[in-house]
């Protein structure tokens, strides 16, 4: 190999470290939360409740009554990582909740879904699941939400969302 082709390879090589370094802290990046409308239901119809995100992790949904229904989608978003595990938890003696999950998504000994909390299989980016709830008692109730996935760098990421029920 002639000398110059030997110092281009060598430089090419040294590019191509330096890149992907770069890349890789590029990849360190936040979970995310995002959230499908908020339809509520009662005996005779259903609408959609109107919210509002009032800060960077809280988000107040309008007033529910007694006993409605209220389902929405939570999608839990690793950005450039994989999801580690997603706790959600609510106040069960003052409202109902389930999800629908698949099965598939997550590590079941380290899962407790009737309680929400999930642990993923180490490869998935993003799932979205139905989160359905039923306020029991007028009040106000709180859903808080903790998602952490495989960055190194940036923190967990936690919602509260803030139902008042009469």
């Amino acid at each position: 190999m002639p000398h110059d082709m030997k110092k281009v390879l060598i430089l090419f090589l040294a590019l191509a470290a330096i890149t992907s370094c770069k890349m890789k802290n590029e990849a360190e990046s936040t979970p995310m939360f995002y959230f499908s409308y908020f339809l509520r239901s009662d005996s005779t119809h259903t609408d959609t409740l109107y919210c509002v995100q009032t800060s960077s992790n809280t988000i107040l949904v309008d007033t529910a009554r007694v006993a409605d229904t209220i389902t929405f989608g939570i999608t839990a978003d690793a950005v450039l990582n994989v999801l580690d595990s997603l706790s959600v938890t609510w106040n069960q003696n003052k409202m109902a909740a389930s999800f629908a999950v698949r099965d598939e998504w997550f590590i079941p000994e380290f899962t407790d879904v009737k309680n929400g909390h999930f642990k993923f299989l180490p490869y998935y980016r993003g799932v979205t699941m139905p989160m359905t709830y039923v306020p029991t008692v007028a009040g106000t109730d709180t859903i808080t939400l903790f998602l952490r996935s495989s960055t190194t760098v940036y923190g967990p990421t936690s919602m509260h969302i803030i139902q008042p029920v009469r």
